[in-house]
């Protein structure tokens, strides 16, 4: 599903890029809310999964400040960048956090949960 989420943003935000018509516009504008709900939709239950009860708490936070200032800052590089090069700029920071997420994947969720309970001692 988090690979899902991945590819719905690069195609919907390659879609705005390349938008001649409106049609394109639209189709992208959707991917992207698509995704939104898709990602609100499996970020709780995935914080509950890979933390334990003693900081399941911070790791909420850690969460939610991560992707707040996720936005802030994509809000601050679209004002100041107002041409479709800030869809290039989103898509490789997207492919980046890819590349940073990839290895998790070849770990269980039990093994994440251990490892992140040990580092936040």
């Amino acid at each position: 599903m988090v690979i899902l989420t991945y590819v719905v943003t690069i195609v919907g935000l390659i879609t705005l890029y390349l938008h001649k018509e409106t049609v394109l516009l639209i189709i992208g504008i959707i991917l992207l809310a698509l995704n939104y709900s898709l990602v609100r939709t499996i970020s709780s239950p995935l914080i509950g999964d890979i933390s334990s009860k003693k900081n399941i708490e911070y790791l909420t936070a850690l969460f939610f400040i991560s992707q707040q200032s996720g936005v802030v800052i994509s809000l601050f590089i679209t004002k100041s960048i107002q041409t479709k090069e800030v869809y290039i700029i989103s898509i490789l920071t997207i492919l980046a956090s890819l590349l940073i997420v990839l290895p998790l994947f070849k770990f269980k969720l039990r093994e994440i949960k251990i490892k992140l309970a040990k580092e936040i001692k």
